[in-house]
Parts: C-alpha cells; structure tokens; sequence
C-alpha cells in the first residue's frame, strides 16, 4: 500500500481494501502521529479500556457474595456438627446413667439373692426425691432404683423380671428433648445374679 503524505489521513475503507494491518501503519504517514481515521490512537485507547471497565463492572461484588455464601454455608455446618456434638452426648450420658443404675441394683439383688422375687416389678411415675425411706433393705433397694430411675432420666420407666437365678432390668426413658419425634431409648442388662448349689 502506498502510504498518504505528512498531510493526509488514512481512512478505514482504505486500510481494509490495503489488507494492511493497523499496527504497520507508520507513524510519520500522517501529519499528527496519533491521527488515524479522525481519532487519535490514545483516544481509542481510552474508549477500549472504558468499554473494558463497563464489562467487568459488579464482578467485585460477585466475588463478595461468593464468599459470603461459601462461608455461610461453613458455619452452618459448624453449627450443625456442634448441635449433633451436644444431641450425642446428652443421650451417652443418659446411657451412662442407665447402666450405673441397673448395675447397681443388680449387686444389690447379689447381695440378697435369697429373696430375688422381691425385687420384680416395674417402675414408672414422677421423681419424688422426699419419698420416706423404708425399713427393709429390698424395699430400700427399690425405693433408691425408683428415685434413680425417675429423677436422673428424662420420663424414667423400668421393669424388673427374676426368672429362676436370672434378673433382667429395662430402663427406658425419653430423648424428645433432644431430639423431637424421637422413641424412648431403652437399655436392658440380664445377668445371673444367684448360682444354684
């Protein structure tokens, strides 16, 4: 292509038609270093970096909101993992609490294996921790197994089955506070508590 002198301007139609590139345009070709089709090169410049700036203009507050779902999510997962924590161990610790009190009555039927039909029976009721104590040791023993029973577990049942030499307790209780709709939570222990001479 045959370049305009110092005082003319290159038009776009006769860039396309040369095949030429804009970028092997000289720039002493023109009178103005910076004139090409009646804008100037910085010109054109600004207008791409503004049409760039509009483009990603809300792209930050994408980002922001990204982030701010990404960690509301960890912390609803932290959250849940810390209430499944406490549901866990509040229903392990009435757990524990069953297995002292069942085992606790059965070294106590050991220790009175002469007179196990005395113990059977069922437990069920409110606490009453100002219960009057009785006389006998068996009905001491039951009254502390009732007392446990229904004041250490949430709506506290049992039952006490003697069957020959064996004894077998159920303690049930409640975990709808833990979690709603939730069954009783049972635990049974079968031991043999009398050895036949």
């Amino acid at each position: 292509m045959t370049w305009p002198t110092m005082n003319s301007v290159v038009t776009t139609e006769q860039l396309l038609a040369s095949g030429e590139s804009f970028f092997d345009f000289p720039v002493s070709a023109t009178a103005d270093p910076f004139l090409f089709d009646g804008l100037s090169t910085a010109h054109r410049l600004y207008d791409w970096s503004e049409v760039q700036c509009i483009s990603q203009r809300g792209v930050s507050l994408l980002e922001v909101l990204i982030a701010v779902l990404v960690l509301a999510i960890g912390v609803l997962g932290a959250a849940s993992l810390q209430l499944n924590a406490v549901r866990y161990s509040a229903s392990a610790a009435h757990t524990t609490h069953a297995s002292f009190i069942a085992y606790d009555l059965l070294d106590r039927m050991r220790a009175n294996a002469d007179d196990l039909a005395s113990y059977a029976g069922s437990v069920s009721g409110a606490c009453d921790p100002d219960a009057e104590a009785p006389d006998t040791i068996i009905a001491l023993d039951r009254a502390d197994f009732v007392r446990a029973v229904t004041c250490q577990l949430p709506s506290g049942k049992a039952s006490i089955r003697v069957a020959a030499d064996t004894a077998t307790i159920t303690i049930s209780w409640s975990e709808a506070r833990i979690v709603a709709g939730q069954e009783d939570t049972e635990f049974v222990v079968s031991s043999i508590v009398r050895k036949t001479p």
